[in-house]
């Protein structure tokens, strides 16, 4: 009886410490692929989009990963045409849908904002195009009361010299309720767009000032009309201020961005923070980077039930590498934006990237953008952090698991892995003419241990691994064809 209890105990309290879970995986093939945004399901899985070349060689698609609570891909699909397409924005509501917006080039072949409506296994309900006289694409949305959306469409290319949007606001077919254009001398851009309070909408923005030559911030609030309820220009000092995201907690902006003195300078790290309640300018702290590069924040993200907050940190730095680097940085930062710490951080070959964050149900979040393991070809990168401030070691050189080219097979009736947990050995149970590779890795997809399976019973020693959960990833001739549980005692 005791050791039946023991034994449930410990199953108890492994489930517990691993239901909530921290890792780092990257997807990627033959070619760029990025991601874009991700949202989390009730199921603690995820729903991950932008765009790829891996499933259609020498062009671009939108695609839709879905992945389990530990970062592992149970399906991806490709979306679009035979040319260039992608999705930059996704929202999800249970029991409804999903909403995936971009671009597509299709159906005229310019570049024409699109959005497809999805169930969350993938299926299309229904999709539309929005055609305009220059190139188009939707960069961000939001979601609104009536289940539509707001979306902001970036317009440039043929027929503009510039970087202008509109706002558009949807119903939930995808229907236009209205439009506003804005279109100015220079180069425009939408960088976060939230609903506020239900039915009032928040965008930021930057912005060319043609007389000051330089470049300044912009929030504003709108009523769901899209009437304006007031906005703040970002940046009065000389210099270039940029606004690149913000959240919204207790009525109170916190914004994240970069400044440039000059153009000589280098970015520094700038921070702005409001009173949403209050029609007064906010306060903006500026952060110098101490170093020879760029250093400045994308992304920002609330811990869930804190008042800190995470931030992704884009760093370049031309002394270092050939070509130089572009690495990210996760920073943990106090309610007032004040550095605490860096938590994570990327060093790989080429350029890296985080380009959104959700926070999590466990308590944690979500990034997600890509890394450069060689020059020129991105793979996906999907960083999760725990509760408690838990968060996966970046390797330099991380695994990279394939995106497309294969079918992952339901393992359950093929395979067998006892004694399961186990503190010493682990005999695989599985058929040598279906798998006939093994690799043991981390929740943070470091590979520990692997081998052949040249036998039905190939047995793997664990006991010189740390206790904990891990996942068994099985492989035919260097295609993954799916992953067992296993915890180590």
């Amino acid at each position: 009886m005791k050791k039946t209890l023991l034994a449930l105990s410990t199953f108890f309290l492994v489930s517990i410490a691993f239901s909530q879970s921290s890792f780092h995986r990257l997807y990627g093939e033959y070619s760029p692929d990025y991601a874009n945004d991700v949202v989390e399901l009730p199921d603690s899985g995820f729903l991950v989009t932008g765009t790829s070349g891996s499933f259609n060689i020498g062009h671009a698609d939108a695609f839709l990963l879905r992945t389990d609570k530990f970062g592992n891909r149970l399906w991806s699909i490709p979306y679009g045409g035979i040319e260039n397409d992608g999705a930059n924005a996704l929202e999800y509501i249970e029991n409804f849908g999903v909403y995936m917006s971009g671009r597509t080039t299709s159906p005229y072949g310019d570049f024409d904002a699109w959005i497809t409506f999805l169930n969350d296994q993938g299926d299309v309900l229904w999709e539309k195009t929005y055609p305009g006289p220059h190139w188009e694409e939707i960069t961000k949305s939001t979601l609104t009361q009536d289940s539509g959306l707001v979306v902001c469409v970036k317009r440039f290319g043929t027929g503009t010299l510039d970087f202008d949007y509109s706002l558009m606001r949807l119903d939930a077919v995808g229907d236009t309720v209205w439009s506003i254009e804005t279109s100015e001398p220079g180069d425009e851009e939408v960088t976060n767009i939230v609903t506020y309070q239900d039915s009032m909408i928040l965008v930021s923005s930057n912005h060319w000032d043609e007389v000051a030559m330089r470049y300044y911030g912009f929030i504003e609030l709108l009523q769901g009309d899209g009437s304006v309820v007031w906005s703040d220009t970002i940046g009065d000092a000389p210099g270039s201020f940029f606004l690149n995201g913000f959240i919204v907690s207790n009525d109170t902006l916190f914004g994240v961005g970069g400044y440039k003195l000059d153009d000589t300078s280098t970015f520094n790290r700038m921070r702005h923070v409001r009173n949403l309640s209050l029609q007064e300018n906010g306060e903006i702290q500026t952060l110098v980077s101490n170093s020879g590069g760029d250093l400045y924040d994308e992304v920002i993200v609330p811990v869930p039930n804190t008042t800190y907050k995470y931030s992704s940190l884009h760093f370049f730095d031309p002394t270092i590498g050939t070509p130089p680097h572009h690495e990210f940085f996760i920073g943990l930062n106090s309610n007032l934006l004040d550095p605490i710490s860096v938590t994570a951080y990327s060093a790989t070959y080429g350029e890296d990237r985080l380009n959104n964050a959700i926070p999590t149900q466990d308590g944690g979040a979500i990034f997600v953008g890509y890394q450069s393991i060689t020059a020129g070809n991105p793979d996906i990168s999907l960083v999760k952090l725990g509760p408690n401030f838990d968060y996966p070691t970046l390797s330099q050189t991380p695994l990279s698991l394939p995106l497309v080219g294969q079918d992952e097979l339901d393992i359950s009736s093929l395979v067998s892995v006892y004694p399961n947990p186990s503190n010493s050995q682990l005999i695989i149970d599985a058929p040598t003419d279906v798998f006939d590779r093994y690799s043991l890795v981390n929740l943070e997809g470091k590979e520990l241990l692997s081998g052949k399976i040249s036998s039905t019973n190939t047995l793997v020693s664990v006991d010189v691994i740390s206790s904990g959960m891990y996942l068994l990833q099985l492989f035919k001739e260097d295609k993954y064809r799916g992953t067992k549980q296993v915890i180590v005692q």
